[in-house]
C-alpha cells in the first residue's frame, strides 16, 4: 500500500494561499491532508536577478491515483507564474496512518 503513497511539495506565497489551496484539495478527495508551514525563507534567480522571499510550504499527502488531479488543482490556483509542485514517494510508512490516507480519499458514497 505504501508504494501508492506520495507527497506534493509546493511553496505558496502565504498562509492564505495554502489554506485556500488546501480546503480545495481536501474537499475534492484528491488529498488525505494537507499541512502548511509558514515562514520559509527562499533564495532563488528569476529574471536575471537574485531575489529572495517569505513563503508558505504546502505538504499535501497523496496516493498516485490522485496526484496529477492534486498537481492539476494546486496549478490552477497556484498565483505564481512557474510554481514549484512535485512529489516524493513515500517508502515506509505507519500502516495505520497509510490506512486512514486512503480512507480520506476514497468517495464519500464508498466510505
Amino acid at each position: 500500500m505504501t508504494e501508492d503513497l506520495c507527497i506534493i511539495y509546493s511553496p505558496v506565497p502565504d498562509i492564505e494561499v495554502a489554506r485556500k489551496i488546501g480546503q480545495e484539495l481536501v474537499v475534492n478527495r484528491l488529498v488525505a491532508c494537507v499541512n502548511m508551514l509558514p515562514g520559509m525563507e527562499s533564495i532563488y534567480e528569476w529574471k536575471g536577478k537574485i531575489e529572495t522571499g517569505h513563503e508558505t510550504v504546502l505538504i499535501a499527502k497523496t496516493s498516485e491515483v490522485h496526484v496529477q488531479k492534486a498537481m492539476h488543482k494546486i496549478r490552477e490556483l497556484h498565483p505564481y507564474d512557474c510554481p514549484c509542485i512535485m512529489t516524493f514517494d513515500m517508502t515506509r510508512v505507519n500502516q495505520p496512518f497509510a490506512h486512514w490516507m486512503m480512507e480520506q480519499m476514497k468517495p464519500e458514497e464508498n466510505k
